[in-house]
């Protein structure tokens, strides 16, 4: 946290969320597996959004087509699971500072 509310905050940015970073409970994907958990990925988002201007986000690291037909259907079941939650966080977390930004004089 400390780290991240270091960074200067005069720049607008855009982030790009890769879902290998998360652990496999949160997603599925083919390069190496990451240990964070969804809820510590948003709270990493809340502070970007809160303290920068965001130009756009991405999320990318899905499970590539080509393995066995089972364990890409499990992947699209955890992954799509993970996207809806971040796309609803996103939404709400984003539609919460436009209404905050909009109400300031």
């Amino acid at each position: 946290r400390k780290k991240l509310q270091a960074l200067p905050t005069n720049f607008p940015i855009y982030i790009s969320i890769d879902k290998d970073v998360l652990n496999e409970s949160c997603a599925v994907t083919n390069w190496d597996q990451g240990e964070m958990s969804l809820p510590l990925l948003e709270n990493v988002l809340k502070i970007l959004i809160s303290n920068y201007d965001v130009i756009g986000i991405d999320i990318c690291g899905d499970f590539p087509e080509g393995d066995s037909i089972p364990e890409f259907l499990r992947a699209e079941r955890i992954n799509m699971r993970s996207d809806e939650e971040l796309y609803h966080f996103l939404y709400t977390f984003l539609k919460e500072k436009e209404s905050i930004s909009h109400a300031k004089p």
